[in-house]
């Protein structure tokens, strides 16, 4: 799934000088070709009309508006606050799971051995 906010996130992180510097391949007319790609092949959901305030990391919020827009069964990440959201026991944590109560958040290398298992 995809949508505008974490497309722009996408761009934003693949164009960030520090990560171009360490990637050089990543120019930023291969980044936009990707981009292009991305919502050709995937399910873009406009508008998002879900709203999830998660304090801990505002950032992340646009990820799971997008899963709850969705309903995404999975959330790939190795992003430790997001990784937690499942069994944590503060606020948002219970948000999370009234709003996704079907969903797994796991790391990319666990979804594909699950996948594949």
């Amino acid at each position: 799934m995809l949508s505008k906010p974490v497309q722009q996130e996408y761009r934003y992180i693949l164009t960030d000088p520090n990560i171009v510097d360490r990637y050089p391949q990543l120019e930023a007319r291969k980044v936009e070709v990707a981009l292009a790609r991305l919502s050709f092949v995937s399910d873009v959901i406009r508008p998002i009309k879900a709203r999830f305030v998660y304090f801990r990391d505002p950032k992340d919020a646009k990820l799971i508006e997008l899963a709850i827009g969705g309903d995404a069964t999975h959330l790939l990440t190795y992003d430790s606050d997001l990784l937690d959201l499942p069994a944590g026991h503060d606020e948002a944590s219970k948000r999370f799971r009234q709003r996704l109560p079907n969903i797994e958040v796991l790391k990319p290398e666990e979804f594909l051995n699950w996948f594949d298992a």
